[in-house]
This record gives C-alpha cells, sequence and structure tokens, in this order.
C-alpha cells in the first residue's frame, strides 16, 4: 500500500517484483525496473513477475519496465486477478505483458512512456522518493476512491508522503497523490522546494498559490524553471517532459538542457499579445547556456507536429535574455 518499487533489477525475472504468495497491491507505482540484467535471455517480468499465485491489483501504476538491454516495454509476466481494477499499465490492453487485464474494470493502458507524464524518481515531500504525476498525466483522478481501503478496509487517508489521497474529483492512481492548490498542474510539494523558497518569480507571493506562476523540475538535471505567465491568465497541465510527444525522440538531446516544456495558457484575450517567461534556477546569464530555441507543433506550411526553431522576429518567438528566456505570442 502507498508504495514505489522503481530502479530495482533482477538477473532473471521480476525486476520489480518477483511473487509467488497471494498478494494484494493498493496505490503502489512500479515503474523504471529491469528484469534479466544479466541479459542471457532467461528472465521477464520487468515490472512483475507472477507464475501462479493470486495478485489483486488496485489503483497502481505498472509502467516503464523493460527486460534485458531492450528498450521495449515489459511491464507483467503472468497473470493478475481479473477483479484487479483502475490501473495504469504500460502495454497495449492485449499485449502479453498486460497481465491479463482489459479495461472491463477501468484500467487504462498506454503504449508510449511521454503519455505517462510520470516524474523521476525524486525529493517530492515525505520521508521517502516519488515518482510525482505531472500535469495531464492518465492517472490524476483515475483512481476508485471505494478501492483506496487498506487490508481492514479503512479508507487510506494519505498517499505515500502523507499528502491528504483525496485532493481532486477522485483519487490519482499511483504511490502519488496530486495536492495542486492553483490548478497548473504541479504538485504544491514541487513548488514549494523550488527557487526563493518556492517563490520562483521573487513576487512574495509563493507559486503553488497563483495560477499564473509554476515552477517545475527539469528531467535532465532536477533543476528548476519557473514559468510566468502575465497576471490574470491561467496555467494549466503545466510539465517539463524528456521528449515532447508519444513515439518522438529529441533529434539531439543536448539541444534541451532544460527537456520540453508543455503547458495550457487560458484566460487570453482573442487578438491579444502576450508574453510568457521562463526563468531558469541558475546564476549563469541564460545567453551562455542557451543560443536557440525549439518549439514542438504545426507551423505554417506544415501541419504535422515536428520541431522547428522558434526564435524572435519581433513579432513571435523567444527572446533570449540575461536571466530568462521570453516568449512572445501573437
Amino acid at each position: 500500500i502507498n508504495s514505489t518499487i522503481s530502479n530495482n533489477s533482477a538477473r532473471n525475472s521480476g525486476g520489480g517484483v518477483f511473487n509467488s504468495r497471494n498478494a494484494a497491491f493498493t496505490h503502489v507505482t512500479v515503474v523504471q525496473n529491469r528484469s534479466e540484467s544479466d541479459g542471457d535471455g532467461s528472465g521477464t517480468g520487468g515490472g512483475i513477475y507472477n507464475p501462479y499465485a493470486q495478485f489483486i491489483l488496485n489503483n497502481s501504476i505498472v509502467a516503464d519496465n523493460v527486460t534485458g538491454s531492450a528498450q521495449a516495454g515489459n511491464e507483467i509476466a503472468g497473470y493478475l486477478s481479473s477483479a484487479s481494477a483502475h490501473n495504469l499499465i504500460g502495454a497495449d490492453e492485449y499485449a502479453t505483458d498486460a497481465g491479463g487485464l482489459d479495461d472491463n474494470e477501468d484500467n487504462l493502458f498506454i503504449t508510449d512512456n511521454v503519455d505517462l507524464r510520470l516524474g523521476p524518481l525524486a525529493d517530492n515531500g515525505g520521508p521517502t522518493l516519488t515518482h510525482a504525476l505531472l500535469g495531464g498525466s492518465p492517472a490524476i483522478d483515475a483512481g476508485d476512491s471505494d478501492l483506496s481501503i487498506n487490508e481492514f478496509g479503512i479508507p487510506l487517508a494519505f498517499d505515500q508522503r502523507g499528502t491528504n489521497r483525496i485532493s481532486g474529483a477522485s483519487v490519482d492512481i499511483g504511490a502519488f497523490e496530486l495536492f495542486d492548490s492553483d490548478g497548473d498542474g504541479v504538485d504544491d510539494s514541487i513548488e514549494d522546494l523550488g527557487p526563493n523558497d518556492g517563490d520562483g518569480d521573487a513576487d512574495g507571493i509563493a507559486d503553488s498559490q497563483q495560477s499564473h506562476v509554476a515552477s517545475v523540475r527539469t528531467p535532465a538535471d532536477g533543476s528548476y524553471v519557473t514559468i510566468l505567465a502575465p497576471t490574470g491568465t491561467t496555467l494549466q497541465e503545466v510539465a517539463a517532459l524528456a521528449a515532447p510527444s508519444a513515439g518522438m525522440t529529441p533529434s539531439d538531446a543536448n539541444l534541451y538542457p532544460f527537456g520540453f516544456l508543455s503547458f495550457q495558457l487560458t484566460g487570453i484575450a482573442v487578438g491579444a499579445t502576450i508574453n510568457v517567461d521562463l526563468i531558469p534556477d541558475t546564476t549563469t546569464p541564460v545567453t551562455q547556456l542557451v543560443n536557440t530555441f525549439q518549439k514542438f507543433g504545426p507551423s505554417p506550411g506544415n501541419a504535422t507536429p515536428h520541431e522547428y526553431q522558434f526564435l524572435y522576429d519581433g513579432t513571435t518567438g523567444a527572446e533570449l535574455l540575461t536571466d530568462r528566456l521570453r516568449l512572445h505570442f501573437v
């Protein structure tokens, strides 16, 4: 219950979990584990290996696990109880590593880990490390509150960190419950651990309490970038990602020291011109860290989402300033 199983490996089967007795997992996150680490071809079940025991999985994540030297997903070897419900599985519903689960019990299935929108294993508050849910994660509010109980049937009051277990319409899937006071998609604890004691734009108000400001950890090294939008607008589904879209690998990871920043912005008047500032938590001038800016999405003349340079041309684009990047939008 309320546990994270991550960054483990096994020489044979069961990179995260090897189970041979009856078991029940509730609000568990099983990610980034590897089976068959010796590469001899004898192992399977990067996330869970359950050859024959009764295993019930509820409100849990099993994704981004692999076997051997392969990078393709290998989540569950064996079968889980058909009563397992409201889980997020990193495999196609009918794949052999989906544990025999289907969407009849409101299980969710993804086939690209970018869609998972899960942060790295980090200090997100509480006594142990967790993987934070990022803005727009399908795990948010997708659990079943009736299944959020301990072995005695008592409702769970907290997540793994000690944060309230229900903070939205329903419980989240996994060990981490997103607690987001301002609705920008970034957990309050993550913003409160950010620059200037949680005040990344240095305006005297905590970022976690302002819907037009969000401070996020970058995927490369965990450093922070603060996104500052105009007062009166609202940031939503903010996330710092290692790749911009499912099935897409950045052309050169070295080009993206801050990863890909994804967000939605509402409250903009029709035809308005706005600026959004990206403020890295660094004393090094931005112009020494960055010499260009790439955007991912459709562009004039190409409706297919792709990477393209988005530097300021006097009307739109990214302007490189001493302490920040300023995005100009029309």
